[in-house]
């Protein structure tokens, strides 16, 4: 036999529908599931008890005189979000007016607030070794570290970072996207190092060594071959990304003012 609705609410059969309802939402906030100790048999129990009472299902007339009225048969959308306005999002644990689905499900009331992503963009010296980014999120800074040879498009998530929900629930994350700014002397194709270098014209011609310094700050030197032309690639061992090899783009300066004595021997030796 089914327990009395009254009971189970905890209210007096001459209850009016506000104290009912208030009645329910009390015990709603206590028994939902989501919340420690909750119950969903329990919720379950008072939603039905809730519904027997709008519907007048209880084996007796409550209001007596007859007089009083409730607004509708069974629990209405404007119900659920009058009661349980506090859950936000209630889930399925109704089905269509009229009282509970049969097959009571429960979900996860919390909502997540929305991701935001930013661009941070990075130098190659700062690709290189490392750097400690200080950003503004939200009104607040944030310290934001790129190791070591970070690769470009790299996304990094910052957990709670991001907006807050809009009812009950955690704020949302923050996604970072690596982004390598362009640089006047390096460059990663193929994901390789490339450095670009300039050599006079008359080292390319006649071979020499030259001193090129890199990003580290190390000073390496160059055996220019005899001959060496524009844009000709050196490879060097160990001096790339992560110990890899460094590729060296050496570039011919060709001289733009020369004297007339140097005209001449140059169109001497051309001539030859």
């Amino acid at each position: 036999m089914n327990q009395d609705p009254y009971t189970v609410l905890g209210v007096s059969p001459d209850s009016d529908e506000v104290a009912v309802k208030k009645a329910y939402k009390k015990l709603a906030m206590k028994h939902h599931p989501d919340r420690e100790g909750g119950s969903e048999a329990k919720m379950k129990e008072i939603t039905e008890a809730y519904n027997r009472i709008k519907k007048g299902d209880t084996g007796q007339n409550p209001f007596g005189d007859g007089n009083f009225q409730w607004s509708g048969s069974g629990m209405s959308q404007e119900d659920l979000h009058d009661i349980l306005s506090g859950f936000g999002n209630f889930g399925d644990i109704f089905g269509q007016r009229g009282g509970p689905h049969p097959d009571v499900k429960y979900r996860n009331t919390s909502r997540k607030g929305r991701d935001v992503a930013m661009n941070l963009p990075i130098t190659f010296h700062q690709m290189w070794h490392g750097h400690e980014h200080l950003i503004q999120v939200n009104g607040n800074t944030l310290s934001v570290k790129t190791p070591p040879f970070v690769k470009n498009g790299t996304k990094i998530r910052y957990t709670g970072h991001g907006l807050p929900p809009r009812q009950m629930g955690t704020p949302g994350d923050l996604i970072i996207t690596v982004s390598i700014q362009r640089d006047n002397k390096y460059s990663i194709e193929g994901g390789n190092l490339v450095a670009e270098h300039e050599i006079s014209v008359w080292d390319a011609m006649t071979g020499s060594v030259t001193e090129y310094t890199h990003i580290d700050d190390r000073v390496l030197k160059i055996s220019i071959k005899e001959g060496t032309q524009h844009n000709q690639v050196q490879r060097i061992p160990g001096y790339g990304l992560d110990g890899s090899d460094l590729f060296i783009r050496l570039h011919i300066n060709i001289p733009k003012n020369l004297t007339e004595e140097q005209k001449n021997a140059i169109i001497k030796w051309n001539t030859k």
